[in-house]
């Protein structure tokens, strides 16, 4: 099977170790538990489809022993599913504590031999809260702070995006996007980002303005990403953002809390308690995301807000770049040289005919990369440049009676 994640990552260097089991702060042995969720994945042979449930906040609200009950709850019922993979878009914990990430490591160890359910992690700003708690992390948790893994042909990629705080002000810098970046752009297809902090309303959202999200964001709608699921805010959330599902899942145990106006989404829901269950369809190339809350007693079989992406309509904003329904992307390499392939992404809001063309600077067409009927969504077309002269070249976007255009510059 196919199964990758990797190894060179953004994070305190102290933390970084090849070691696979490490010696806990109280002194003792210790498997990580994103490690041993690897290590039960790539035993998994991918289907034509994949399944994974998303459970962000998951922390007690309190400083007592345990997991949250809530929570526990909940992760039955997903396991009742058996879904291929879990993913916790941070705080596992409430403060940082060794004794609660003691706490939740045996937990969730029980629920791995007892389902064999891999269940990765990334950081939230309640696991990282106290002294010593970056060390706690990379004990019980995983040394790595941004990693990404292939199942199938899906890469799902984890960005940390609070581990350094300056005035609770979380930050994106430049060089963790270039290494977001290098990981788009080798995906092998579908791809599906995770964060803490929620990234689209970040800008907008009381005390965590931060240009750096804006940044972030453009680079996922570059390289065509699907969804970026996000945690943080103890609600539901979705949006749809030049293309890309901005999804908050936060109602995985801690108190839920209703925002200030400036945080009300398109669709948005804070009364009850929720996970997500992701599905994948490589074949049709179509996502369905469902949301299982609790009604009443302790389980979580209720479901709303069921929907495919790209197909339901009502919550879609226009693009922010321009107030067409469609997008291009800039092509990469670029500049780029002979012998490479070019890849060119964009965006087709609805199904409709469109005409994706090279150009030379005279306006004369030097290749036809599609024309027809392309359905909604995201989409990249490949071109092989090498038997072209060095210079400029300029790739069109024609689509329901509007057009893009973008420059390329080959080198010799």
């Amino acid at each position: 099977m196919k199964l990758r994640y990797i190894t060179h990552i953004i994070a305190p260097p102290l933390l970084l170790t090849a070691l696979t089991v490490l010696i806990s702060p109280s002194g003792g042995m210790t498997t990580p538990l994103n490690e041993q969720a690897r290590e039960i994945l790539i035993r998994r042979e991918p289907s034509e489809s994949c399944s994974l449930a998303v459970i962000g906040d998951v922390r007690k609200n309190d400083y007592g022993g345990g997991v949250n009950q809530n929570f526990a709850d909940m992760l039955s019922d997903i396991a009742a599913i058996n879904p291929d993979l879990i993913i916790i878009p941070g705080d596992m914990v409430m403060s940082g504590l060794r004794y609660q990430y003691i706490d939740y490591h045996r937990y969730i160890c029980g629920f791995l031999d007892s389902t064999g359910i891999p269940v990765f992690h990334l950081p939230g700003n309640h696991d990282l809260a106290s002294g010593g708690s970056h060390e706690n992390y990379a004990a019980y948790i995983d040394t790595l702070f941004d990693y990404f893994f292939d199942f199938g042909n899906n890469r799902f990629i984890m960005v940390d995006n609070v581990e350094r705080t300056i005035d609770s002000t979380y930050l994106i810098g430049e060089s963790r996007l270039d290494s977001v970046e290098a990981w788009l752009r080798d995906a092998p297809g579908n791809c599906y980002v995770f964060t803490h902090v929620p990234v689209a309303r970040n800008e907008e959202s009381g005390g965590y303005r931060n240009p750096g999200f804006r940044g972030f964001h453009d680079l996922l709608a570059r390289y065509g990403v699907s969804a970026c699921f996000e945690a943080h805010a103890h609600h539901y959330y979705r949006d749809c953002i030049d293309g890309v599902y901005h999804i908050t899942t936060g109602g995985g145990g801690a108190s839920l809390i209703q925002y200030q106006v400036e945080y009300e989404p398109p669709i948005s829901h804070c009364e009850y308690f929720h996970w997500l269950l992701v599905i994948i369809d490589n074949v049709n190339n179509r996502t369905t995301v469902e949301m299982h809350f609790m009604d009443t007693g302790r389980d979580s079989t209720s479901r709303q807000f069921d929907f495919t992406m790209g197909d339901e309509e009502g919550i879609k904003r226009e693009d922010v770049h321009s107030p067409f329904r469609f997008n291009l992307y800039e092509a990469y390499p670029n500049p780029f040289n002979p012998g490479v392939v070019i890849v060119v992404p964009f965006y087709i809001g609805d199904r409709t005919k469109i005409n994706l063309g090279i150009y030379d600077t005279r306006g004369a067409l030097i290749k036809t990369l599609y024309n027809g009927v392309c359905r909604a969504g995201h989409h990249r077309l490949k071109w092989f440049g090498g038997d072209c002269g060095s210079g400029i070249y300029f790739y069109r976007l024609t689509a329901d009676r509007q057009s893009r255009t973008r420059k390329l510059l080959l080198l010799r």
